[in-house]
C-alpha cells in the first residue's frame, strides 16, 4: 500500500464527484471531516480498513483507492435530506438504512 497513491485517488475523487469540498466527501465517505482534512495535511495516512469502507461506501470497486490510475467510475449521488437540511450523501447503489428520531 502506498499512502501518497491513496491519499491522491482520494483527492481525485473529491475533485470528480464532490466538486473538491472535502465536508461532502467526509459525508459520503461516512468519515469525519476532520478526519478527511488531516489526511490531505498530512497528520494521518489512511489505512487498509479506512480505503475499504470510503471505496465501499462511494460505490467504487474493492482496491480502486490503491490503483496509481484509473478513472472513478460515475456514481449517481443522493441527498438525504430532512427539513431542509443535508444529513447524508450516499451512493445510489447503496443500501442504506436510516433511523430518525425526534
Amino acid at each position: 500500500m502506498n499512502s501518497d497513491t491513496r491519499k491522491a485517488r482520494l483527492r481525485e475523487l473529491m475533485e470528480k464527484r464532490f466538486e473538491g469540498v472535502q465536508a461532502a466527501t467526509a459525508r459520503a465517505c461516512d468519515m469525519p471531516t476532520q478526519w478527511i482534512s488531516d489526511v490531505f495535511n498530512g497528520r494521518r495516512e489512511i489505512g487498509e480498513r479506512a480505503a475499504r469502507k470510503i471505496e465501499e461506501n462511494v460505490g467504487l470497486p474493492v482496491g480502486w483507492l490503491d490503483k496509481s490510475s484509473g478513472r472513478a467510475p460515475a456514481q449517481e449521488m443522493l441527498e438525504v435530506v430532512v427539513d431542509g437540511e443535508v444529513i447524508a450523501t450516499v451512493a445510489a447503489s447503496a443500501a442504506v438504512t436510516f433511523r430518525l428520531r425526534r
